[in-house]
């Protein structure tokens, strides 16, 4: 993808982690836990499991992307750059965890949901973590999203822009919500 705005970069992930909030807001906060922890038939994670797999992943990423910012510290006004362009990694592992991804993938056990059975306060929990992430993109206005690098949870040999993470966690964000739409959309799920 060419160079974008840096402003309006970070204003569309503002505006799809509205959009997250909303949704689960309006569409799974009064599931019961019965149907938090429903899985389809031919397999898959239940929707609690989906939810709880964006919890783990985002933690892990949220608090590495807040070390990076803490030690890099804001560039003065008029120093930062003005556009971002995503990285090739970054950007195919962005698309990838997105909402159309070109190739499924196992995913890894450090991001697997971590029990069969989700608590019920998986959903307050998610939208805690949505005004979190809120406040990390919102702190990244100062920082180089192109030149601060964040390492990978899985290895720290790989380290990815921090734009690329960003947008990589709201459009993982997206596919699971999705995922999570699919299982309430099957026949057998549990009627309220």
């Amino acid at each position: 993808m060419g160079a974008r705005s840096v402003d309006a970069f970070l204003d569309e992930l503002q505006g799809h982690i509205d959009e997250i909030e909303l949704r689960i807001r309006k569409d799974f906060r009064g599931l019961s836990d019965d149907q938090l922890n429903w899985k389809p038939p031919g397999g898959g994670w239940s929707v609690g499991e989906c939810f709880e797999h964006l919890l783990t992943t985002n933690r892990l990423y949220l608090v590495r992307i807040e070390r990076q910012l803490a030690s890099a510290g804001a560039k003065p006004e008029g120093r930062r750059a003005e556009t971002y362009r995503s990285g090739i990694l970054g950007g195919w592992l962005a698309r990838q965890m997105g909402p159309s991804p070109m190739v499924k993938v196992k995913t890894p056990r450090v991001f697997r949901p971590s029990s069969w059975r989700v608590a019920g306060t998986v959903l307050g929990d998610l939208l805690a973590q949505q005004e979190h992430l809120r406040r990390v993109v919102d702190a990244s206005r100062g920082a180089d999203l192109g030149g601060v690098r964040i390492p990978s949870p899985l290895t720290s040999l790989i380290r990815l822009r921090l734009g690329d993470v960003l947008e990589l966690l709201v459009l993982h964000e997206l596919r699971h919500l999705g995922q999570a739409d699919r299982v309430r959309s099957i026949d057998e799920f549990p009627a309220p």
